[in-house]
């Protein structure tokens, strides 16, 4: 195979003459927590969930509406992100999931 790098970019000529350019590229962050999530991106990802427990700290444990209508000054949200994002990222999240990005690697 016949290659070439400049700077953050390599172009790998195929034996049946095709040609691919591959890009450097860099991950970082950790997948954004569930309650500063929006309705649209709540779920991507994995561990969070529509529907939230909105009051004081303590109404943030109850897991699900019963649990959260049985305690003093709590209501639950339906339109609300709620729930435990993983503790990382995996390599198919970034650039997909909230927190988790992908940049050039210049």
């Amino acid at each position: 195979m016949d290659y070439c790098v400049k700077g953050s970019t390599m172009t790998v000529r195929l034996p049946w003459k095709a040609t691919v350019t591959m890009s450097r590229s860099v991950t970082s962050g950790v997948p954004a927590p569930c309650a500063g999530r929006t309705t649209a991106t709540c779920t991507v990802g994995g561990g969070c969930h529509l529907g939230a427990c909105l009051g004081s700290a303590a109404c943030t444990t109850a897991p699900t509406q019963s649990d959260c209508t049985n305690k003093m000054g709590c209501t639950w949200s339906g339109d609300a992100c709620g729930g435990t994002p993983p503790a990382s990222c995996t390599l198919d999240q970034f650039g997909v999931v909230p927190g988790c990005q992908i940049g050039d690697g210049v």
